[in-house]
């Protein structure tokens, strides 16, 4: 796969997790490329989840490990986000 590509996939699920916007950083007006690094993490490593509760668990894992404990937040609260991250990645990658 070209880096082009990379590049354009990590793009579109920024744009998801933006919308989704869990730690609400986009709500409070950070820059649109906030959610990039956990994008990345999440495109190089989710070949590694072997079903979606496993993908799920480790958006939720990139999630605590970039930002610390999630108080506000639990693993079943990123099902939503895990889900389009999912469907993306299984329809334009696998």
């Amino acid at each position: 796969m070209l880096i082009s590509d990379r590049f354009k996939h990590v793009e579109e699920m920024c744009k998801l997790l933006n919308f989704h916007d869990p730690m609400g950083l986009i709500l409070c007006g950070a820059p649109l490329d906030e959610y990039s690094p956990e994008a990345l993490i999440i495109y190089f490593g989710w070949r590694d989840s072997f079903s979606f509760d496993s993908f799920n668990n480790f958006v939720y894992s990139v999630f605590v490990k970039q930002f610390g404990t999630i108080r506000s937040r639990n693993l079943d609260s990123f099902i939503p986000i895990s889900k389009e991250l999912w469907s993306y990645l299984k329809k334009n990658i696998e």
